[in-house]
């Protein structure tokens, strides 16, 4: 199945004549900066500040480690580029000893 999707990436990144990988297309670059403008927990914030989208995820499959998530699935509807939200994550964000930020502005 994955094998599947990275070949799907590619062909579509060939297609449209982008020089990216397919590694490069699925994951976040070190320096991109998240694309949210508010934040709703204090660890992405911090994260997107600090590093943009790489640090967000890092930061993110650590606390999803450290809490035994296995999937990011969990909480999000998709992932790169946007990574929108299911209704139920910041509850279960919470319930796991995360800190919400109130919905804290960016500071681009």
């Amino acid at each position: 199945m994955l094998g599947r999707t990275i070949r799907s990436v590619l062909c579509v990144a060939l297609a449209s004549g982008c020089n990216t990988t397919a590694a490069e297309a699925q994951y976040p670059r070190e320096g991109v900066p998240c694309h949210r403008v508010v934040f709703q927990t204090a660890l992405i914030h911090d994260a997107c500040a600090n590093g943009g989208q790489l640090a967000a995820q890092l930061a993110m499959t650590k606390f999803a480690k450290d809490h035994e998530v296995y999937s990011c699935l969990k909480c999000h509807r998709s992932l790169a580029p946007n990574y929108p939200l299911r209704p139920e994550a910041l509850h279960t964000f919470e319930s796991f000893g995360g800190t919400l930020a109130h919905a804290v502005p960016s500071s681009r």
